[in-house]
C-alpha cells in the first residue's frame, strides 16, 4: 500500500490511467478463464464416455488423463493471470476510494 503522503493526484491520475488501460485485458481474460472453465467439463465428459469400468472408475480415468491435466494446467495459467490483473485493479480501486475520503476529510478540517 502506498505511504498516504504519497496519495496525491498524481497518484491517482496513475490508477485511472491503469484501470483504463486493463479493462479490455480484464475482460478478455475473464472470458477466457470462463471458456477454459467450460472446456474442462467437456474434456472430462469426453474421456469419461471413452472410458470403461464403473462410474467411479471412469471418473478417476478421465480426471487423472493427460489430455485433462493438461486443460487444467492451461485453466490454472489462464486463471492466474486473471486474477492476478484482478487484484491490481482492486488495489487501484481501494487507493482511489482512499483518496476520496482523505479529501472529503480535509475539505471538512478532519484532516490537516
Amino acid at each position: 500500500m502506498a505511504n498516504l503522503d504519497q496519495l496525491n493526484e498524481g497518484r491517482i491520475h496513475q490508477a485511472l490511467i491503469f484501470l483504463a488501460e486493463t479493462d479490455i485485458k480484464d475482460a478478455e481474460l475473464s472470458g477466457q478463464e470462463k471458456e477454459l472453465s467450460e472446456g474442462l467439463k467437456s474434456v472430462k465428459s469426453a474421456l469419461y464416455l471413452d472410458a470403461e469400468g464403473t462410474d467411479g472408475l471412469r471418473k478417476a480415468m478421465a480426471e487423472a488423463s493427460a489430455v485433462y491435466s493438461a486443460a487444467v494446467r492451461e485453466w490454472v495459467e489462464v486463471w492466474t493471470q486473471w486474477k492476478t490483473l484482478n487484484n491490481q485493479r482492486q488495489h487501484e480501486i481501494r487507493l482511489i476510494d482512499l483518496f476520496r475520503t482523505l479529501e472529503a476529510s480535509r475539505r471538512r478540517g478532519n484532516i490537516i
